[in-house]
């Protein structure tokens, strides 16, 4: 309830437990918990929740500690074209598993979040074949999560939306309550990437044709296969400022720029910062063949640093798709 999505209810919340709660008789694990998810919530409720925490520890109860786990594996997908990723961590406690996955979204924070108990090691490597199948996810260091996470709530504190109570959940399945909120500085980030041997050691050319591959990603390659925008703005913008139904490659290529200019250009910063969220990812990403961090750096770098987008072709790739998906969705559907 603490974490309930109205925000009436959730603040009113602590007042009530203390009312009908004497501090003395709350459980070590609760408090950790209380401690837990103040740190989850907007800094403008925490103060009678805080009141709440102050009374229990006077009243001498002793924070219990997370329960420990003996190994941890995380799993984690690309960024799709809406900006979600989902992540998946497996814990072993003797011979049995725990679940938890989370679910982040850009401009929101976290979607969702959810766990399992007591799963067989027959059921991990199955659900592992799943995710890594259709979902795309590879395995990452749980340093990733931690960072991820931290990010995505401490986003959604921005709109007064803190996280679902199931990360709590995953946060216990982790033996982690170190999930401070803590938004990621993409400029410090791309700043301390930029000293890595791995990009200092590109040359000219190298930089120049992996901005000319990724012009093949939305179609060659399966992580960026739902890399184009799709929402009715492009619809909108097709059907009021070109000559529709669109007959000839100039009059795409005229489509496209139109998008560029009228849609990417103002989403310059989510896709920049989706293209470093990548070269994060693929850099903690533990597979036997991972995809190379540095591409995605590159992309990232122009993006950011404000590169004209039709000088970048992994936007104009991005554009392209966008005019194709929404003249299939007019096909589909004429007005």
């Amino acid at each position: 309830m603490l974490l309930h999505p109205n925000r009436e209810v959730r603040t009113h919340v602590p007042t009530i437990f203390s009312q009908l709660v004497r501090p003395s008789a709350i459980a070590p694990v609760t408090l950790r918990r209380m401690i837990v998810l103040r740190n989850w919530l907007p800094e403008a409720e925490r103060s009678a929740l805080d009141q709440v925490i102050k009374e229990v520890r006077l009243a001498r109860v002793e924070c219990a500690p997370m329960a420990p786990v003996q190994s941890i594996e995380a799993y984690a997908t690309p960024f799709d074209g809406s900006g979600i990723q989902g992540v998946w961590v497996f814990a072993r406690q003797k011979s049995r598993y725990q679940l938890g996955a989370v679910m982040v979204r850009q401009g929101q924070g976290i979607r969702n979040a959810w766990g399992l108990g007591s799963m067989s090691k027959g059921e991990v490597k199955s659900m592992v074949r799943e995710i890594s199948g259709g979902a795309m996810a590879k395995p990452v260091e749980p340093a990733y999560m931690k960072r991820l996470v931290s990010h995505f709530i401490w986003l959604g504190q921005q709109q007064g939306n803190p996280p679902s109570p199931e990360l709590l959940q995953v946060a216990e399945t982790m033996g982690s309550a170190d999930w401070p909120p803590k938004p990621l500085v993409f400029k410090k980030e791309l700043a301390a990437l930029e000293e890595a041997p791995d990009i200092q050691s590109l040359t000219s050319a190298d930089i120049a044709r992996i901005l000319n591959e990724s012009e093949d990603w939305p179609v060659k390659t399966q992580f960026a296969s739902s890399w184009f925008e799709d929402d009715a703005r492009v619809d909108d913008l097709l059907k009021k400022r070109t000559d529709y139904p669109l007959r000839s490659r100039e009059m795409l290529a005229q489509a496209s720029t139109l998008i560029i200019e009228e849609i990417l250009e103002k989403k310059r910063d989510v896709w920049g910062e989706r293209l470093l969220w990548m070269a994060l990812w693929a850099r903690s990403c533990k597979d036997r063949n991972p995809l190379p961090w540095q591409d995605f750096f590159v992309v990232a770098r122009k993006l950011l640093q404000g590169t004209p987008l039709e000088e970048n072709p992994l936007m104009i790739a991005v554009a392209v798709r966008s005019v194709l998906s929404a003249l299939r969705r007019l096909e589909d559907m004429p007005s």
